[in-house]
């Protein structure tokens, strides 16, 4: 069982359709696993009653009003009823074998990753149908775009010893990423790319926020 975790953007036009996708499929991956939302855009606490998720409303901000990551890391980690926690970027869609783990892994701490297929998506899943995903993949096929390495988009982890003390920055902002390999590096968990088992996929968007 996983502890999902965010920070969405308003739910408002596409971006808001592309989040709620993105939701409904870590819903699909295990109906019983626990995910919180952080912040109070518009629109998260009606998303959340109305998906079964739970809305942390407060989270400390910087002088921009930007949720700052290393409140959101500690706090869901305090929260979190599961050893294995799990940051994802509210527009990722999910695929159903999403989580799975060796026993022996969860032993120890680790660090999961793994690149992203960009595929652009405009309406609103349905995710109750069996082969929902397969459809999905199909578009990939066709319409996606393999992206580059740098992007991380999730951040699969053992809760509490694997990462440490993240520094305060920005919600979707750059470059916080690489240091989450080197804190798992330092404490010699291993980083495992799990691009090829877990082919997520990214739904693009503007950046208007």
């Amino acid at each position: 069982m996983l502890t999902f975790f965010t920070v969405p953007k308003a739910f408002i036009g596409h971006i808001g359709v592309i989040q709620e996708n993105a939701l409904r499929s870590w819903r699909s991956v295990q109906p019983e696993a626990q995910i919180l939302l952080f912040g109070d855009e518009a629109g998260t606490a009606e998303v959340c009653q109305r998906l079964g998720l739970t809305h942390v409303k407060d989270t400390e901000r910087n002088s921009y009003g930007t949720p700052l990551l290393d409140a959101v890391f500690r706090r869901a980690q305090e929260l979190a009823s599961f050893p294995t926690v799990c940051y994802v970027n509210t527009d990722i869609i999910l695929p159903p074998t999403f989580g799975l783990l060796p026993a022996k892994l969860l032993l120890r701490p680790f660090l999961v990753i793994g690149q992203r297929w960009d595929l652009d998506v405009t309406t609103p899943l349905d995710t109750s149908t069996p082969r929902w995903f397969n459809h999905l993949r199909e578009d990939v096929a066709h319409h996606g775009k393999i992206h580059d390495p740098s992007g991380s988009d999730y951040f699969l982890f053992r809760r509490g010893d694997t990462i440490g003390k993240v520094l305060p920055f920005a919600v979707v902002r750059p470059g916080w990423g690489s240091l989450m390999f080197y804190h798992a590096g330092q404490r010699h968990a291993p980083v495992l790319d799990a691009a090829e088992s877990w082919p997520v996929i990214h739904q693009p968007h503007d950046n208007a926020h």
